[in-house]
């Protein structure tokens, strides 16, 4: 799939994402990025950028991520840090760990993870 603006969150993202995995691909493996990633598909493995990551809606991720900035939306397990922020919206499902200077969650999400701020 190609990443549509429209269908976006329009969140984060000053342009596209240089790195866009689809809701109907799955992949795995460690990728390490200084761009901005939208994992809106399947993936386990490892994911670091100095950027932002975005877990969309449709995604179901089962991997450590260390970036930025991270957005989770979709279904995440694992581990992840976040160096400045890390929003977890309503419709977000995360198991693991979350570790950044600052942890938003929004009233609906599903939160079964160890939270700390640095």
């Amino acid at each position: 799939m190609w990443w549509n603006k429209q269908q976006s969150t329009h969140h984060g993202f000053s342009v596209h994402p240089e790195f866009f995995l689809g809701a109907q691909t799955i992949a795995a493996g460690t990728v390490e990025f200084e761009s901005d990633i939208l994992l809106d598909g399947r993936y386990t493995g490892e994911v670091t950028t100095s950027g932002l990551i975005e877990v969309g809606n449709n995604a179901n991720v089962t991997a450590d991520l260390n970036a930025r900035v991270g957005i989770i939306e979709g279904k995440y397990k694992g581990s992840a840090s976040f160096t400045d922020e890390v929003q977890i919206k309503n419709c977000a499902s995360v198991d693991g760990s979350v570790e950044s200077a600052n942890i938003l969650v929004e009233k609906g999400a599903q939160l079964n993870a160890k939270c700390k701020t640095t």
